[in-house]
C-alpha cells in the first residue's frame, strides 16, 4: 500500500490507518463517521482521516 500506514491485524480482518492522502478505488462498503472514511475490501479495512476545510 503507498503512503505511510499503520497495520493492525485481528482474528477476521486486518486494518490499515493511512496517514496521507491515497486515493483508494472499488471498495465494497464505505462508511465515513465524524472525519474517517472506512473501506471495506473482503476481510481489509482502510481507515482514512478526511479532509476538512476550515475556511469561513
Amino acid at each position: 500500500m503507498k503512503g505511510r500506514h499503520k497495520v493492525f491485524k485481528t482474528g477476521r480482518y486486518t486494518i490499515y490507518y493511512l496517514f496521507d492522502d491515497v486515493e483508494l478505488e472499488n471498495a465494497e462498503k464505505k462508511i465515513v463517521k465524524g472525519n474517517h472514511e472506512f473501506l471495506y475490501f473482503g476481510d481489509v479495512i482502510v481507515i482514512k482521516p478526511r479532509q476538512i476545510s476550515r475556511a469561513q
